[in-house]
């Protein structure tokens, strides 16, 4: 999700199937207006419990910049939990472990589908290992 209606989707989409609390882990490319970043950190901020913002593609932008972006304008709309982690694993890792039973966990992939493999693959081997033949 890469803009402001995609997100708001996104968290749609996710609350609906959601019985616990709704957590994420996002990112968008940093090549966007500061206007739109805030505008999706506002979407995310409202839709989602917890919010980790991690750097994936800076794209002309220095380190940090994205990241402030989006978390201004989830403070906005009045966000709970939120944090930025430049490291998209370390991010995965540390979303993950304040996850409870019944919550859901939305990765937005600036990083790959083999970063959530390996933070998967310690703490949760068969779901990792099923991600991984489901997309190779």
């Amino acid at each position: 999700a890469h803009n402001s209606a995609a997100c708001a989707s996104l968290v749609t989409m996710a609350r609906s199937l959601c019985s616990g609390r709704l957590r994420a882990v996002i990112t968008v490319p940093g090549d966007r207006r500061d206007c739109d970043l805030t505008d999706i950190g506002r979407v995310c901020g409202a839709g989602f419990d917890e919010l980790l913002v991690y750097e994936a593609e800076p794209r002309g932008r220095p380190p940090g910049d994205t990241a402030s972006h989006l978390l201004a304008g989830a403070r906005e709309a009045g966000a709970g939990w939120m944090q930025a982690e430049p490291d998209v694993r370390q991010a995965l890792a540390g979303m993950l472990a304040r996850c409870q039973p019944g919550d859901m966990l939305v990765f937005t992939c600036g990083g790959s589908l083999d970063d959530l493999i390996a933070v998967l693959h310690p703490v949760y081997p068969v779901a990792a290992q099923t991600i991984a033949r489901q997309v190779k």
